[in-house]
């Protein structure tokens, strides 16, 4: 509807809408006033809306506005004043706030808590309405020098809680095709929302927009999009977004696809980071060294030692050579299920492909061979490591001195324990144990 039309309805009324804060220079007058004319009626004179002599703007008297000071008008016309009139005129009030801001550029502040008024309110369905007001959101970002990223985020933000997700993903298309960037925590705050809200559609977007813009996917975003897959049990979904990720990240593909399966995997959907590791051949992604590091660690965690050991054969037939991250993930794995027959056979194919065991490696060989009561080869492991001058930890001591006094070695275990307590300061950490992992 018109904005004089509109006002004519509030003048109709009798309802009062308050004080606009409106300011526009002479010159901004002075081009609306010749911009009517008796042919298209247009421009301010057409509205009812004077010159008033001092660089505002007013609307005539018998419209039913009183359009004073721009201090009086700030004082005056407040959120409960915007309310009142959404609340009395619904979508037409949007309306004339959007032609308002269109001829008085209404200030950012303003916008921001009709934003709020609006996704609480007015109903997100007309399409059309919505659109106007994405756009007129998008003119005072442009046309306001302060704002920022932060100011952006408000109006996403807005949408979002109100649970219209559909209007903040058109806003964040509009402002993307600006070339305007929320940054990364905004981002990650917005894709943990639309987890919460369970919408694919939203989250994808987000991830497919960082991926291609070739931002920084941070490990927040995995873990989102992984959670709001999760939530769906229609497959062909999941299937669908591997591929078009495999398309948009080509020929880099394969990394984005490994953290995708990991991200999976911590949030316990094994299953499907099996099915993304089962279609990378479907979608043509060729799995490295690292798909099979991520698919063992993800086999073993959960106690399916035949399936790990298989994939385990088809990397070697694949021609990927196992690093000290493959050999480690298997001796753990083995070792947390009892199966130290075959952590020997590993360990003995470690040392003959030439990979040179580290923290992890001997952790795991001296827990395994002194559970198995071969605390002979357990001292031997050891002495090798800090010959190789590999710091031990407490964990090795403390397993160490378990299995010797098990096995009624009870003076070497005081020896190898006062060994511990005096060099506490020098032991390896939880950091030592990270180094290798990817």
């Amino acid at each position: 509807m018109a904005l004089a039309s509109l006002i004519a309805k509030h003048r109709r009324t009798g309802i009062s809408v308050g004080c606009f804060n409106i300011r526009a220079n002479a010159k901004g007058v002075a081009r609306e006033t010749r911009g009517a004319s008796p042919a298209n009626a247009g421009g301010a004179k057409s509205l009812g809306l004077v010159p008033s002599g001092r660089g505002d703007l007013r609307v005539n008297g018998r419209s039913g506005f009183a359009l004073d000071s721009p201090a009086r008008a700030r004082s005056i016309y407040t959120v409960e004043a915007l309310q009142k009139s959404l609340v009395s005129f619904g979508n037409e009030s949007l309306n004339l706030m959007l032609m308002l801001g269109k001829f008085f550029r209404i200030g950012s502040n303003l916008l921001r808590n009709f934003v709020q008024l609006y996704t609480t309110q007015a109903s997100p369905d007309d399409e059309e309405v919505m659109d106007h007001f994405l756009c007129t959101v998008l003119t005072d970002i442009e046309n306001n020098p302060t704002s920022s990223w932060e100011a952006c985020f408000i109006y996403v933000d807005k949408l979002c809680k109100s649970g219209n997700f559909s209007s903040a993903l058109r806003l964040l298309k509009l402002l993307h095709d600006k070339g305007i960037f929320l940054g990364q925590n905004a981002y990650d705050s917005l894709l943990a929302m639309a987890t919460e809200g369970n919408e694919m559609d939203f989250s994808s977007y987000i991830f497919k927009y960082l991926l291609v813009s070739r931002e920084s996917l941070s490990s927040a975003a995995y873990l989102s999009i992984a959670k709001v897959f999760a939530k769906q049990s229609e497959r062909s979904h999941l299937l669908r977004f591997v591929k078009e990720i495999t398309e948009l990240a080509s020929p880099k593909s394969t990394p984005v696809l490994n953290r995708i399966i990991y991200s999976f995997a911590e949030c316990g959907q094994i299953d499907k980071a099996l099915l993304i590791f089962d279609q990378l051949e479907s979608v043509k992604c060729k799995r490295d060294l690292i798909t099979y590091n991520t698919i063992l660690d993800v086999l073993g965690r959960v106690g399916r030692l035949n399936e790990m050991l298989h994939e385990f054969a088809a990397m070697k037939e694949a021609s990927i050579s196992p690093d000290v991250v493959t050999y480690n993930t298997l001796l753990n794995s083995l070792r947390k299920a009892g199966r130290l027959d075959i952590c020997s056979s590993i360990w003995k194919e470690m040392k003959e492909s030439g990979v040179q065991p580290d923290l992890l490696t001997y952790t795991a060989l001296i827990e395994c061979f002194g559970r198995s009561g071969n605390v002979h080869q357990s001292l031997t492991l050891f002495h090798e490591m800090k010959l190789k001058q590999i710091r031990p930890s407490i964990y090795i001591y403390r397993s160490l001195i378990s299995n010797l006094k098990k096995m009624g070695k009870v003076e070497v275990a005081m020896a190898i324990s006062e060994e511990m307590n005096s060099s506490l300061s020098e032991l390896a950490g939880p950091k030592d144990f990270k180094r290798n992992k990817r």
